[in-house]
């Protein structure tokens, strides 16, 4: 329950009290970021006296007893509110949450998840975000997840990795997890650049029908505000990522699912924040001593693993641009399934397999695991087999391809050598092993 007497606030904010014009709604009938209905989003309004008791809440005073940082920007930011309303308070807001952001977990931090919660939304409600979804809450981030805010020009550029925070008490989570932007953190936002807040907290299950990796870590859910459903614009894809070993045992590998309301299996991509502490844990036992023990456990240099040809070193990551539950899954490789989505058709010798035809219609294949969710990344080879036991083979290069983000590889080159009735034998690799095979249709090649 939110406190809005004014005996709760510091009395160096009473200034931030008076000025208050009075409360204003930001929650018309717009569509709801996560499921399209307007009555679905939820219903903030900008008040700056129970914005104050809930800063009150989370943030310590200083070690002079002074009051946090955070008051004076939520100054500036109701100035800038009373002046040009939420528009021209908006990047203060993003300033306030970020103060939140680097003060979970210090001594800074006095109060709960729940109140960062509250003073989170409090925020917003004063800002020009869009719509902010029903049940948008942010108390397990704050607790043992993502909470920063990314995109402006003196915000954050590194890794936004997971912790376990509490007052005077901040972890590396176990495993680490967290989400990274190899070509920078930009966004837009109603055709502007944009600051946002970048959220994740850890799930009690992972939708998708996959077997968790880990017993104890199924994944994360990965949200920010303004949403990329309802407007906000990556400028380049985020690696997600989780620090455990990418190869399993046997034919068993570690590949990052994303659940949504197609899920796939991403193409493998390992996170440059678990080698990076691989190397910090051999170099900086000082840094390592500031973490906790079971983390420390999981920042050791992985097995290898081949995909689509390449190898990979410690930890299980996928690239994203849209937002939902991530987790780490085991995928046994000899239980994927192979399939032809695109038959051959017959042809000539001097076209491409399904050029002839139109529109074109290449060969394709697609891969998936048992739960019927498709792999991106799995190399997929062709075979040639019968022609009455009369050799015949590909032009170079045209027989191999790697399954895009629908699990389907399509051989959009593929020419055969000689004239003949063929089949083509399918065949895939994963984490360097085969998949099961499949056989196509018989088809002809005539000569020129």
């Amino acid at each position: 329950m939110r406190r809005s007497s004014v005996a709760l606030v510091p009395l160096g904010v009473m200034c931030l009290l008076a000025a208050c014009a009075g409360d204003r709604s930001t929650a018309p009938a717009v569509r709801n970021a996560r499921s399209g209905g307007p009555s679905e989003s939820l219903a903030l309004t900008c008040n700056f006296k129970t914005t104050s008791s809930d800063a009150n809440a989370f943030f310590a005073p200083t070690a002079t007893g002074g009051l946090d940082p955070v008051f004076d920007i939520l100054n500036a930011m109701q100035t800038a509110y009373n002046s040009g309303g939420a528009a021209a308070a908006t990047d203060k807001g993003f300033d306030a949450l970020r103060r939140l952001a680097a003060a979970r977990g210090t001594s800074a931090q006095r109060g709960t998840g729940d109140n960062a919660d509250a003073f989170t939304k409090d925020v917003l409600a004063c800002m020009v975000v869009g719509a902010v979804p029903d049940g948008f809450n942010v108390a397990g981030a704050v607790n043992h997840g993502v909470y920063e805010v990314r995109g402006g020009a003196t915000d954050g550029t590194g890794p936004a990795l997971a912790y376990d925070a509490s007052p005077g008490i901040k972890t590396a989570a176990s495993p680490l997890w967290g989400i990274e932007a190899p070509s920078g953190w930009g966004a837009t936002f109603g055709g502007n650049s944009s600051r946002y807040l970048l959220y994740a907290t850890p799930l009690a299950s992972l939708p998708g029908g996959e077997t968790p990796s880990l017993a104890g870590f199924p994944g994360f859910d990965v949200g920010t505000i303004a949403t990329t459903t309802g407007g906000l614009t990556l400028n380049s894809p985020v690696l997600l990522g989780v620090c455990i070993a990418a190869a399993g045992t046997g034919s068993d590998v570690n590949l990052l699912l994303h659940s949504s309301t197609s899920s796939s299996i991403l193409a493998h991509t390992a996170p440059s924040f678990c080698s990076t502490l691989v190397q910090m844990t051999r170099s900086r036992g000082a840094w390592l001593a500031s973490i906790t023990r079971s983390a420390a456990s999981f920042f050791f240099a992985t097995p290898l693993f081949a995909q689509d040809g390449g190898t990979f070193f410690g930890g299980v990551g996928g690239l994203g641009s849209e937002f939902s539950p991530f987790g780490p899954v085991k995928i046994t490789v000899t239980g994927v399934g192979l399939t032809f989505v695109q038959q051959p058709i017959d042809g000539k010798i001097s076209a491409v397999i399904g050029s002839t035809v139109t529109p074109a219609t290449p060969v394709k294949v697609k891969a998936t695991t048992p739960s019927g969710n498709p792999i991106t990344g799995v190399k997929i080879t062709l075979t040639i087999i019968n022609n009455n036991g009369q050799p015949a083979n590909f032009f170079p290069l045209s027989n191999v391809a790697i399954t895009d983000g629908s699990g389907i590889a399509t051989f959009s080159s593929l020419q055969v050598t000689k004239a003949g009735g063929y089949n083509l034998l399918a065949s895939g690799l994963l984490g360097g092993n085969s998949t099961t095979t499949v056989l196509s249709t018989r088809f002809n090649i005539q000569g020129k």
